[in-house]
């Protein structure tokens, strides 16, 4: 044994010491004798560490943005930029300052024009609710767990209610959320289709807070590993595919996201997907506020907050994730047959009261756009960038 040591002290001179020591009446070894000249000193990291190899999340890919304050966010973080449990979960931002120069900016470009005369001066039903990150939490939770079919049943409410007090929600403003549910999930989600509403989605044909996890750069499907994903990776897809000039202005932004080359894994949650018709939709719930006038949800106000957060790029990322899963679970799969629309509900602004498109934000990626993405998740670089 101790001819076994030795070697391993061999091996490393100067750093491993082997000695016999006499245990002490208390069973334990004495501590080690230093020299009084002897000098400490901490070692000295000699290696490199892979900061490309990591597992991130939208969340990651957002947190610097490059000529802003704390746009070095991610470039400091550590290489595991995970979060704990909730990683990937939607936390609602607030505030309203910036989205009415970016409503201005691109009026009448987002993918759905209009779908109802939306008059000013009527009052939200959930224009004072409370904003914040918990409550963006406390409404998700109660939108995951609910049938959407029976939220006006007894027994519902009081689960719901129960749901928002676990989650801290003030007993009134509980009641005033609940109270303001069935018309919510009564409002048509897009005019083609009357019938499309939440509380039309059966529990067999919904799939709630579904978690995604894709392969980035790894060389799955037999391709070899290929090249990190980059900001300027995500912004040429954008540039050559996007199907609106708003969209295509989108690339700008994404090329000064600053967060480090990922070669690894970006996981997620997707608040609801659903499947009518035959096809499949993504839902994502919002609880930011933007006012407390039916016209301030108007959908060509939604493309504002939605550019500013940078929710254009998270729902593309959901139906990346979406059409992989499809791919390889329905025979036969394709796009164009079986993928629907993306809806961002804004929860304040839904009811089946307002004009049908209030509240909602609506498009539907072009299949080449989320196989560029797709392709560049191989690590596949798009010719001429880098």
């Amino acid at each position: 044994m101790t001819n076994d040591l030795a070697r391993i002290a061999g091996r490393a001179p100067g750093r491993i010491e082997v000695r016999e020591v006499a245990a002490t009446e208390s069973g334990a070894p004495p501590p080690a004798r230093l020299s009084a000249n002897a000098e400490l000193a901490a070692r000295t990291v000699d290696r490199v560490l892979d900061v490309r190899r990591r597992t991130s999340s939208f969340s990651g890919l957002v947190a610097g943005r490059r000529n802003s304050p704390g746009g070095e966010a991610d470039a400091m973080a550590s290489p595991i930029d995970v979060r704990p449990s909730d990683e990937g979960l939607d936390h609602d931002a607030v505030g309203v300052g910036v989205y009415a120069v970016l409503s201005d900016q691109v009026a009448g470009e987002s993918p759905d024009e209009i779908e109802g005369e939306v008059v000013a001066g009527e009052t939200v039903a959930l224009a004072d609710f409370p904003a914040g990150a918990a409550i963006g939490t406390a409404l998700h939770s109660v939108l995951e767990h609910v049938d959407f079919a029976r939220v006006a049943d007894p027994e519902q409410r009081e689960s719901m209610l129960r749901e928002l007090d676990r989650h801290g929600v003030a007993p009134r403003w509980a009641e005033h959320f609940v109270a303001a549910l069935p018309a919510l999930v009564e409002a048509p989600l897009k005019a083609e289709s009357p019938g499309l509403r939440l509380a039309s989605i059966a529990g067999t044909d919904r799939i709630d807070e579904m978690e995604f996890i894709v392969p980035v750069a790894l060389g799955v499907d037999d391709r070899p590993r290929g090249a990190a994903l980059s900001p300027a990776a995500l912004a040429g897809v954008f540039d050559r595919h996007a199907a609106s000039d708003t969209l295509r202005g989108y690339a700008a932004r994404l090329d000064q996201l600053d967060f480090l080359p990922l070669e690894g894994f970006l996981k997620g949650f997707v608040d609801l997907v659903f499947r009518h018709e035959a096809r499949w939709h993504v839902v994502d719930y919002k609880s930011n506020w933007l006012g407390t006038d039916v016209s301030d949800y108007a959908p060509g106000k939604l493309i504002g907050p939605m550019i500013e957060h940078d929710y254009i790029l998270q729902y593309h990322l959901y139906v990346l994730a979406l059409h992989r899963q499809l791919a390889r679970r329905l025979p036969a799969y394709d796009y164009d047959r079986d993928m629907g629309d993306v809806f961002y509900l804004f929860l304040r602004g839904l009811s089946v009261s307002h004009p049908i498109g209030t509240g909602v934000y609506r498009d539907r990626p072009p299949v080449e756009l989320i196989e560029a993405l797709s392709e560049i998740f191989h690590g596949r670089q798009l010719e001429g960038v880098s």
